[in-house]
């Protein structure tokens, strides 16, 4: 097995030490915030680990693929070309944009492998984000659930959870404006969306 990288820490194990950094920080008393001891800190880390890894692969399976179809066609009605369906019961399909465009990144992946690295991790701090702000509601719902007072005792961690949202989607459609651009103008030799 090879080495995680810090990228693929911060999108499998940090959103969910995230959620249970929420989690404590919204259901403890200040003065017992820091009152761990050294098995609690490796159940948490164990827990992270899982627990960041089911909301990333939740988030890029179910959260995420009308997020980027709505992406997708933003991009497109843009530039004037053909926008992929909104249909509800299309949201979940590859469209063929983002056939072209991954099938774009395999080849930039072979020729430049310095160039798709870096858009690589550039995407690792978008997911990051994403599971992040996601995290954060797992988190306030579980203590809903477990906790008498409702959603709206946590009402500052909320604009937090919104302000990530905002900072992935913004972040993640920076870059895919520019996966966008570089495939359309020519960097591949397969042809264009047009």
């Amino acid at each position: 097995m090879k080495d995680f990288s810090l990228d693929q820490l911060l999108r499998y194990g940090f959103a969910g030490a995230v959620a249970l950094i929420t989690f404590r920080v919204t259901t403890v008393d200040e003065s017992r915030l820091f009152d761990l001891t050294a098995t609690d800190i490796t159940i948490a880390t164990v827990l992270a680990a899982l627990l960041g890894s089911a909301i990333y692969a939740f988030h890029r399976a179910v959260l995420y693929p009308p997020i980027l179809r709505f992406q997708h066609w933003s991009l497109c009605v843009d530039k004037r070309l053909k926008a992929p369906s909104l249909r509800p019961w299309r949201l979940w399909s590859v469209s063929d944009i983002e056939t072209k465009l991954s099938f774009a990144r395999w080849w930039r992946k072979q020729r430049v492998p310095g160039v798709q690295a870096g858009l690589d991790r550039w995407g690792d701090q978008v997911h990051f984000l994403y599971s992040s702000g996601w995290a954060i509601v797992a988190a306030l719902t579980v203590r809903s659930l477990t906790v008498k007072s409702g959603w709206l005792a946590t009402g500052y961690v909320w604009p937090a959870a919104l302000a990530i949202f905002c900072a992935a989607f913004v972040h993640d459609l920076r870059l895919l404006t520019m996966d966008f651009e570089m495939y359309s103008r020519g960097r591949t030799d397969h042809g264009t969306f047009e």
